[in-house]
């Protein structure tokens, strides 16, 4: 072997031959196939034998066929005793591959393990390797998730803490499952800011009920410490720090019927004198806000006013102030529908017990005004005045018209409230048409929006006309100059068109004069065009 080494050299190096490189690189490729081999590159391995194989039937110079014999068949011939060997292994890493990936897929990852070593012991393939690594860092997981639910039996807190922060930096895909266990942890514990902490953003079924709870309970818990705080002061006869601690606490919790009653019942009675500081914050917030505007400001300014007129309630004009701002403060806070009926009813209770009952009775229309303005708006609202990204009611857009102007509105049902149609519409959304009329304001519309409002009451006024009542007479030449205003709006809505179809087919029953029955019934063919106008005004027609 020595002696062919030499010569095999020596032909490499000598040009006159020309046979050298060729054939010796032949047999280097034996080499590193049989190490490749020996490290478990066996498919690296088969293509070096395949190319020795090609090249051993590949054509040549007839001169270098015996050559070609004498130097490849060999190195074919010992490659062919390894290759069976090769190709087994190959097979058998296979088969203990894909059943692995089999036994990943059902969970058995004790068995992908079992059978990926087993596999790699003969054939360090990457892609065994790749999900080795994978399947013991599943493993691992779930020995953490089975130590910290162990830990969380025990109470171990802290240990099943431990391993949930383990999983969470291992596997950034369990974020939400290892803080919904976090969260529980801390809800356990009362740390309700933990728990929230720990639910921040997230909006799984599992998880949203856990955000809310601990809101639900860290609320309770700060409005019961700060409760015990201002029992604790009344009890020390420290009213103007008892007052001071339930501002407070309503600008943090909002208001709630325990504070009032403790404010109206305990506190207010016994400050010998009210402290001007709610006039003075009503005072800043309204500047504040009408400066650069901000929700925050907003509750500010309503919770001042609030209790400013607490403070003074024989100051009427506070109140008529006080009762737009709390509605446009309500509207734009984050608070559940029933948190806000809440604040509503609170304000609405005050007004119900004004003494004198005439003023008592433009407040509750004011107050209507409001309330029924935001049901049209939505909750939350989607349409309305937006002033500094605020919804603002009816009564705050007047309180604001100095500093803004008029503002153009849109011809719909929510716009009206905003103008000065608002009261004859209440009249007619409580059946009312008579004082509708009463209200009607005497300048003639001229927006898009006073126009609609106009048509709105001039419908429910030409519907009046038409009710039949007992002992009465047709007043059907009142309606429909009525209905002629509003006919836009009827032909657009099939209810109203409805509505007065009907009212017209009843109608005609009271008119008797043939002259007067044909008007009519030319009246109501060209307002509403219908089959049962038609069909009258067929039936009386010559």
């Amino acid at each position: 072997m020595i002696i062919l080494d030499r010569l095999l050299e020596y032909l490499r190096t000598a040009p006159m031959f020309g046979l050298g490189q060729k054939f010796v690189d032949d047999r280097s490729k034996l080499l590193v196939a049989e190490q490749l081999a020996a490290t478990g590159e066996f498919n690296r391995a088969l293509n070096i034998a395949k190319n020795l194989s090609i090249s051993l039937h590949s054509p040549v110079p007839f001169w270098l066929s015996p050559w070609r014999y004498w130097q490849i068949r060999p190195l074919i011939a010992r490659l062919d005793r390894q290759i069976p060997y090769w190709r087994k292994v190959i097979q058998d890493y296979y088969f203990a591959f894909r059943s692995a990936q089999k036994m990943a897929a059902t969970s058995d990852f004790t068995g992908a393990e079992s059978m990926l070593d087993r596999a790699l012991k003969t054939y360090p393939h990457p892609q065994a390797i790749a999900l080795l690594t994978e399947v013991r860092r599943v493993r691992q997981i779930q020995e953490w998730f089975r130590l910290a639910l162990s830990a969380e039996l025990t109470g171990s807190s802290e240990t099943a803490r431990h391993h949930y922060h383990q999983i969470d930096r291992e596997c950034p895909d369990l974020h939400e499952t290892c803080n919904r266990r976090l969260a529980a942890l801390a809800i356990i514990e009362r740390n309700w800011t933990a728990a929230i902490e720990y639910t921040h953003n997230f909006t799984h079924p599992l998880t949203l009920p856990l955000n809310q709870l601990a809101h639900h309970q860290q609320q309770q818990h700060q409005q019961l410490q700060q409760l015990r705080h201002i029992h604790h002061q009344l009890q020390a006869q420290n009213i103007e720090a008892a007052w001071q601690s339930s501002y407070n606490y309503i600008e943090q919790l909002g208001a709630d019927q325990t504070i009032d009653r403790l404010l109206t019942e305990y506190i207010h009675p016994q400050l010998p004198d009210i402290p001007p500081a709610w006039t003075d914050r009503c005072q800043i917030a309204q500047q504040r806000w009408q400066k650069v505007g901000s929700k925050r400001v907003l509750h500010d300014w309503a919770i001042a006013a609030y209790y400013r007129f607490l403070a003074h309630p024989d100051r009427l004009d506070w109140l008529q102030e006080l009762i737009p701002i709390w509605v446009t403060a309500s509207i734009n806070t984050n608070l559940a529908p029933t948190q806000i009926h809440q604040l509503h009813q609170l304000l609405s209770t005050i007004i119900d017990r004004y003494p004198d009952e005439q003023t008592r009775s433009q407040l509750q229309l004011q107050w209507q005004r409001e309330i029924i303005a935001i049901q049209h708006l939505g909750t939350p609202p989607t349409a309305g005045i937006r002033i500094h990204q605020a919804f603002i009611s009816p009564g705050f857009y007047d309180l604001l018209q100095p500093q803004i102007g008029q503002i153009q509105l849109p011809p719909k049902m929510w716009a009206i409230f905003y103008t000065p149609w608002w009261r004859s519409a209440i009249a007619c959304l409580h059946g009312n048409p008579i004082q509708a009329m009463i209200f009607k304001p005497s300048a003639p519309p001229d927006t898009a929006a006073t126009k609609f409002a106009q048509q709105y009451v001039a419908y429910h006024e030409g519907c009046y006309y038409l009710e039949c009542r007992p002992g009465g007479f047709p007043r059907w030449r009142e309606a429909f100059p009525m209905l002629e205003l509003a006919k836009p709006q009827i032909l657009t809505s099939p209810a109203w068109r409805s509505t007065v179809d009907r009212l017209c087919d009843i109608h005609h029953l009271s008119i008797f004069h043939p002259i007067d029955r044909q008007e009519f019934a030319n009246c109501w063919y060209n307002l509403l065009h219908t089959n049962t106008a038609k069909a009258f005004l067929n039936f009386i027609s010559p």
